[in-house]
């Protein structure tokens, strides 16, 4: 795969390994695969990525793993017909940078000022700009950042920050879990790709209200507004509440395209009355 300059690799039965090179998925000179290779293929990556249960039990499962060497990749485990399918990512060796991404810019002011929640809403690329939000933050600011990750795509060494990354079901148990912990642990800042329940939104909410800089992850499509997804993990007879909540804290909301486009809707007093008065949508 890495030879071959491809940044995926697709493995499944009764077809032979693919890769993906400038675009194009492109079949290997292999035999065609059987059960037991891809079951054996499933078991040596729940093991590189330090999963040591048998691969037998496993439906679905997300990872990612370093190889020395060669770097560090992202895999999906799944079945297919009764069989496992596996699809490998070669990440990029670096993390991205913020002007990777143009409209994304702003966030460096927010960094500076008070902090607050930023929310993170898009599909495909939404991992990326936490990712560059994270390497911004470990360049320029003084202080203390922890992103809890599920998986950890990017590896940040220290630079002028100090970065520590948790990989929910390795090193914590869950996203709410982790920002716990960090609210514990003399963070600065918090960074976690996604929100998938009550718990960790309510965690999200609690270190913003408790001064800390929140960047966090919400995967939903283009038009969908990050806010509304954000509010409607908590009941709906708390609506009002935690729109009030929400709006108190929040500096602005990134939106991120399929295409890795970024559209930045900042914050202010009109906005902030707006939500408390029940309109949640930021979007026009």
């Amino acid at each position: 795969m890495c030879r071959a300059g491809a940044t995926d690799l697709h493995i499944k039965v009764p077809g032979r390994p693919q890769v993906r090179v400038d675009g194009d998925l492109i079949p290997m000179p292999h035999e065609r695969l059987l059960p037991p290779d891809t079951a054996g293929f499933a078991q040596a990556v729940l093991q590189l990525a330090g999963v040591y249960d048998s691969a037998a039990g496993v439906r679905e499962s997300r990872l990612a793993f370093s190889i020395e060497g060669l770097g560090r990749f992202r895999a999906q485990v799944a079945r297919q017909r009764g069989t496992f399918e596996i699809v490998i990512h070669r990440m990029e060796s670096n993390a991205p940078r913020v002007e990777d991404f143009a409209g994304l810019e702003p966030i460096r002011e927010v960094m500076q000022g008070p902090p607050g929640l930023v929310l993170i809403g898009g599909a495909r690329k939404r991992r990326a700009v936490v990712a560059a939000i994270i390497r911004e933050f470990n360049e320029r600011a003084w202080g203390r950042l922890v992103s809890i990750e599920d998986p950890i795509d990017w590896l940040h060494q220290d630079a002028r920050a100090s970065i520590s990354q948790r990989e929910v079901g390795t090193d914590v148990a869950s996203f709410h879990e982790g920002l716990r912990q960090a609210l514990r642990q003399d963070a600065d800042a918090v960074a976690v790709t996604d929100v998938p329940g009550i718990d960790d939104a309510d965690a999200v909410l609690r270190a913003a209200e408790e001064g800390l800089h929140v960047f966090a992850g919400l995967p939903v499509g283009d038009a969908e507004d990050a806010v509304l997804a954000f509010v409607g993990r908590f009941a709906a007879s708390r609506e009002r509440e935690i729109a009030a909540r929400t709006a108190s804290v929040l500096r602005g909301v990134v939106v991120v395209g399929f295409d890795g486009t970024v559209q930045w809707i900042g914050v202010g007093a009109g906005r902030r009355a707006a939500m408390r008065s029940g309109e949640l949508s930021l979007m026009g």
